[in-house]
């Protein structure tokens, strides 16, 4: 696979897994789903998982992308970062 691709496709998984794991925290308010749970349940390890897998995601953008043609990796990666504090905002707003 070219890096070009590679680079492409890894932008995008980092923007797309912010936002998955903003919609579960969303889904787990509005259905109140596992609410009554003494220790975390399977949403709570979904997020996890999801906020873990953004790490190599945004590690491996940044390994492929060409900084001197690239003027908006600096952009690109502060609005990967506006997502996640989205997400892990919202978690810290709702008190889950």
């Amino acid at each position: 696979m070219p890096r070009t691709m590679i680079n492409r496709l890894s932008q995008v998984s980092g923007f797309l897994i912010p936002v998955a794991a903003l919609s579960l925290v969303l889904v787990v308010v509005t259905t109140g789903w596992e609410r009554n749970l003494a220790d975390e349940g399977t949403a709570a390890h979904l997020f996890q998982l999801l906020m873990a897998m953004e790490i190599p995601v945004v590690a491996v953008y940044v390994a492929t992308a060409q900084q001197r043609r690239s003027p908006g990796l600096f952009a690109t990666i502060a609005l990967q970062v506006a997502c996640v504090a989205a997400a892990l905002g919202s978690v810290w707003f709702f008190g889950l």
